[in-house]
């Protein structure tokens, strides 16, 4: 289990500086559940949902508190993706399973943090 790889994402999610082109679309984000049990090891997918539910929260933050120009392209989240699924993935599927259904479930980044500082 990797607490400090769950604030690696959160932090990277977060950490977008000015964009550069045209403004881009916002993606929509899936919380579908998987009803696996509390014990069954995760899976890519779910892994990869974490992912997506993360950045999906860090960019809903920076349109609210950042000016237009400051928040990334639909191009940039893109590239982010990549860079998080590349580093995190691995790392999530020995996370345990009360873990990311505490990040799948949050809402806000106090939120994610409030998961990763979860004993």
């Amino acid at each position: 289990m990797s607490r400090p790889a769950l604030a690696l994402v959160i932090l990277v999610a977060g950490a977008c500086g000015p964009k550069q082109g045209p403004t881009g679309g916002g993606g929509g984000g899936n919380s579908s559940g998987s009803g696996s049990s509390s014990d069954a090891p995760l899976t890519r997918a779910e892994c990869e949902q974490m992912i997506d539910h993360v950045l999906e929260i860090g960019m809903a933050e920076q349109r609210a508190q950042k000016p237009a120009e400051y928040v990334p392209t639909q191009e940039q989240v893109t590239k982010i993706r990549e860079k998080l699924a590349a580093e995190q993935l691995e790392p999530c599927l020995a996370w345990p399973r009360p873990v990311w259904e505490c990040t799948v479930a949050a809402v806000t980044v106090s939120a994610l943090y409030a998961c990763a500082a979860e004993p």
